[in-house]
């Protein structure tokens, strides 16, 4: 049997970052954190946290989880639209 993949979706808005863990069936993990004046040592410390195979960024601050984590973006016009 495989093992199921788990992937992170990070929503960096300008308020607060959201990280979510998801197998494919459930929600693993969930967290929300305020955003401050340092957004990337933010991003860092929430995904040191967690263990996951694949990442997914979104929100304002996309760009820095798409430059220095070498991640996928979607636009959230993207991400309503798809569901």
């Amino acid at each position: 049997m495989t093992k199921q993949k788990t992937a992170a979706g990070i929503d960096v808005g300008s308020r607060t970052i959201k990280l979510v863990l998801y197998d494919g069936s459930h929600i693993l993990f969930e967290k929300i954190v305020d955003n401050t004046y340092n957004t990337t040592d933010i991003i860092k410390e929430l995904l040191d946290e967690v263990k996951y195979d694949a990442l997914v960024a979104l929100g304002y601050g996309r760009a820095l989880v798409e430059i220095d984590w070498d991640a996928p973006t979607v636009s959230e016009i993207t991400a309503f639209a798809i569901g």
